[in-house]
């Protein structure tokens, strides 16, 4: 099956090593470097989120562009276009990050807002991850209909 009929079926494509880049790796070493600095510096009381270990990271702003020109060194644009049949130009790109941290709890199953338009996330691991760390669950199919929270949770039970 193409990458396109695997999107429409799914929902999702993982793309394992996807990024074979020195200069990649290198970024990924200095932002965990300065994302574990900043963690260290900070008040953790205070930061929504911390005792279920996931964070949103501010830290990442002055990575952004560098990761996102390595996305589309490698091919990103080629990618959106098969498997949406959309240009990559028609799609609003927002960057962000989240630090999982070691020895955190599982997450109560949550939505971060409302989201009533289609948009496509592009998730790049920084390391290593497995099915214990990673950073959240997707469920196939679930993007065909509008699936509302409390049936998504009955759904997430059964599965």
């Amino acid at each position: 099956m193409d990458n396109h009929h695997l999107f429409e079926n799914t929902g999702l494509i993982i793309f394992k090593n996807f990024i074979k880049d020195p200069e990649f790796y290198e970024i990924c070493t200095n932002l965990k470097r300065d994302i574990l600095i900043e963690f260290e510096n900070t008040d953790k009381k205070n930061l929504g989120g911390f005792q279920m270990g996931n964070l949103a990271v501010t830290t990442t702003k002055k990575y952004n562009k560098l990761i996102y020109d390595i996305l589309i060194q490698n091919g990103l644009e080629k990618i959106i276009k098969e498997i949406t049949n959309n240009k990559f130009s028609d799609y609003q790109i927002t960057m962000g990050g989240n630090l999982n941290i070691p020895g955190g709890y599982t997450q109560h199953f949550h939505t971060d807002g409302i989201h009533e338009n289609k948009f496509i996330i592009v998730n790049i691991a920084t390391e290593d991850v497995y099915e214990n760390n990673g950073p959240l669950e997707i469920f196939c199919n679930t993007h065909k209909k509008k699936l509302p929270y409390w049936k998504f949770l009955l759904k997430k039970k059964n599965t």
